[in-house]
């Protein structure tokens, strides 16, 4: 949007309540990559948010062709021909579909080199209904992490209040491209199957109901869950990832310096990109910007309050020392092997 079996080996499991973990209760946060649900889906953040904004102040559907930027202003052109003008814009679409906008002029060099290394993931979510969840009434929690099935990673997807019993599934990586080649039934048919071998349950080959999201044919996100860098491509290119264009600044979970492909990242990343627009604005005498507003170090990484207090009682030595102890350790342990021979 443009914005003005290594598999852990099945082990039983006690059955047990979720303990707030995806009901979101506060007083068991666990500070989890997925510690919360959307009672009401994930879709209702947002449509709170346009609410809040305004829903005419928004529109939807309406696909962004070409951005005109320079010295004064930004101009963004939809498909069907409007326009709509700015001082600043902030794009939070994915890098790897950046190249389907026309900019005039043309980004800079080494952020195009950048944007052509990013590409996105592979991922299809699936989901499969069952009348009952009787792996719970097995001992089971439903979670599974996989190296040798279709599904890589799996967790139990039933209500909170225990209605529509269902597992959630992730296709990834050359399985989800693999199997994109494959029609919706075989999907269905491979994940239940792959169900009912990881947890011995031959009741998980017949599902009441069967859903997916192959995120691969997303046309405004092009994959899941988030860009992926090869070997190099941050160290060669990575001082342009989060840089602004001009007055086009960039967002996006995978520019996120802390949790990347989730939705906290995309948060953050947001929030980061708008300090730096406000403290443009405020250089320009438009508006004073605070100390608290202006944006953070690129390569600043916050740790939340109410983390894993490990994290927070450990000193935060800088990189040369812990590249510097990690010299002195591979010589050390070099010569200890040495003197036992």
């Amino acid at each position: 949007m443009f914005m003005f079996d290594v598999s852990w080996p099945m082990e039983r499991f006690q059955a047990r309540p979720s303990r707030g973990r995806f009901t979101g209760d506060p007083r068991h946060r666990t500070e989890g990559e997925m510690e919360r649900k959307f009672e009401a889906g994930a879709q209702a953040v947002s449509e709170t948010l346009s609410e809040r904004i305004g829903k005419e102040r928004i529109r939807l559907g309406t696909p962004v062709l070409r951005v005109e930027h320079g010295a004064e202003h930004v101009r963004v052109i939809s498909e069907d021909g409007q326009s709509f003008e700015g001082l600043y814009a902030i794009s939070a679409i994915p890098h790897a579909i950046l190249p389907t906008v026309h900019f005039h002029p043309p980004l800079p060099t080494l952020k195009r080199l950048l944007i052509n290394r990013m590409p996105m993931g592979s991922v299809i979510k699936v989901v499969t209904f069952y009348k009952t969840a009787f792996w719970k009434e097995k001992g089971f929690n439903g979670c599974t992490m996989s190296d040798s099935g279709c599904v890589t990673f799996s967790m139990d997807d039933t209500k909170p209040d225990g209605s529509h019993p269902a597992m959630m599934g992730f296709i990834q990586a050359e399985t989800a491209r693999r199997m994109c080649l494959d029609t919706p039934e075989r999907r269905k048919a491979s994940v239940c199957q792959h169900y009912a071998r990881i947890f011995k349950m031959e009741e998980f080959l017949h599902p009441v109901d069967y859903v997916e999201k192959n995120w691969t044919e997303e046309a405004y996100s092009g994959g899941c869950y988030s860009s992926t860098f090869g070997p190099g491509v941050l160290t060669s290119f990575g001082e342009a990832l989060r840089q602004p264009v001009g007055r086009i600044h960039f967002a996006g979970t995978e520019l996120a310096s802390q949790w990347p492909g989730y939705m906290d990242g995309a948060v953050q990343s947001g929030e980061r990109a708008a300090r730096e627009v406000l403290r443009q604005l405020g250089r320009n005498g438009s508006e004073e910007i605070s100390q608290a507003e202006a944006p953070l170090p690129l390569d600043c990484v916050s740790t939340p309050e109410g983390g894993f207090w490990l994290a927070r009682v450990l000193p935060h030595p800088p990189h040369s020392l812990l590249h510097f102890g990690g010299i002195v350790l591979a010589a050390g342990l070099a010569w200890f092997f040495q003197s036992k021979l």
